[in-house]
């Protein structure tokens, strides 16, 4: 019994001695571990990063004149063409047959033509001779100029139903690459539908979707650098070329499409591209993690750590990166932030800062 009266003291006093055991506050509480970085201003350029994907500056929706049943279709996509190879073939028996029947009246025509021409001759020579009325004669010469007429009119016809047999084979307007193949073999296509994309060669562009409230600053853009993923040792500078008027019904975004000044050939269409926009010079200035900020009302706060005490300080905000956002007013160089634990703080609470070592615990 003796001894277990003097072990309880000895377990007490041990337990008061060790570090941070039986920190409370004045009303109870135990004092909260928090994590914090110190901030400091560093240079920073204002810029932007949008995906977007390479194409071509001349794009041609290419669709039959005619329609009908595609029946054979030679190329894939990714194809490289050239100007005039045949890309796809409809049924064309329909399309013959018209010709044909316009060339055999064409025939006909010719035929009427020459009697015309033979009759007006024969009373022409009877005219002069006083053997026929001159009515007589110009019921002749009319004969003739309506045979004229007819012949010319079924030529015509006969160049429509030739030019409708060449249409339909589907050849490239100019060199380039299939990119989008929208019909096949089998399929009846009007005339005018969209079978085939053609990109052509030349220029070549990336295209993204810029918010709203960007537009103005992309206009202004200091300097316009593209990457891409495929390979990211490769950049290319750029520049806008243009800019939709009118924004996306869905996505209320504006496409902008941006030249690449010499692009190496390595850049091929459909790779996928980041386009950075530095919108000025370098600047002073300072950023924490995003998990730092919370909202009091419509101000944006920090807990600031000075004396063992965290403090609410109101802050401006700027522009947001990966996982951290600018704060332009509110905080200066030297500065501790509270980074994890925001919520649970109250204005003047004492707090522990979490050592190197307790991070990863």
């Amino acid at each position: 019994m003796r001894r277990s009266r003097i072990i309880i003291p000895l377990v007490t006093v041990a337990c008061l001695a060790l570090p941070g055991c039986g920190k409370k506050e004045s009303d109870g509480s135990a004092v909260p571990v928090v994590r914090t970085i110190k901030v400091s201003r560093a240079p920073f350029s204002d810029n932007s990063s949008y995906s977007g994907v390479v194409c071509g500056r001349y794009e041609s929706k290419l669709s039959f004149q005619v329609g009908g049943r595609i029946i054979k279709r030679f190329v894939e996509v990714g194809t490289a063409v050239r100007a005039g190879q045949a890309l796809m073939q409809l049924d064309q028996s329909d399309l013959r047959d018209q010709m044909e029947a316009s060339g055999s009246q064409v025939e006909a025509a010719r035929a009427d033509l020459k009697l015309a021409e033979d009759n007006l001759r024969r009373y022409k020579e009877l005219f002069d001779n006083d053997a026929v009325s001159k009515a007589e004669f110009e019921r002749y010469q009319n004969a003739h100029a309506v045979a004229a007429a007819k012949l010319a009119s079924l030529k015509k016809n006969y160049d429509v139903g030739a030019n409708q047999f060449r249409y339909g084979r589907l050849v490239a307007p100019a060199n380039g690459v299939i990119t989008e193949i929208a019909a096949e073999a089998g399929q009846v296509i009007a005339p005018g539908q969209s079978v085939m994309t053609l990109v052509r060669h030349g220029e070549r562009e990336v295209q993204v979707s810029i918010p709203e409230n960007r537009i103005n600053e992309i206009r202004s853009a200091r300097r316009i650098t593209i990457t891409f993923w495929a390979n990211p040792d490769l950049s290319v500078r750029g520049r806008v070329r243009e800019i939709s008027p009118v924004s996306d019904r869905a996505t209320r975004t504006y496409t902008v499409r941006v030249s690449l000044i010499a692009p190496p050939p390595a850049v091929k269409l459909g790779m996928t591209a980041t386009v950075s926009v530095s919108f000025g010079a370098a600047r002073p200035a300072v950023f924490v993690p995003v998990s730092a900020i919370f909202q009091t009302g419509d101000r944006a706060t920090v807990w600031a750590v000075s004396s063992e005490r965290a403090r609410r300080r109101v802050v401006t905000l700027g522009p947001y990166g990966d996982n951290e956002v600018e704060v332009r007013d509110g905080l200066a160089d030297g500065d501790v932030v509270v980074t994890a634990g925001v919520h649970k703080l109250v204005d003047g609470q004492r707090v522990r800062v979490m050592e190197s070592s307790e991070m990863f615990k």
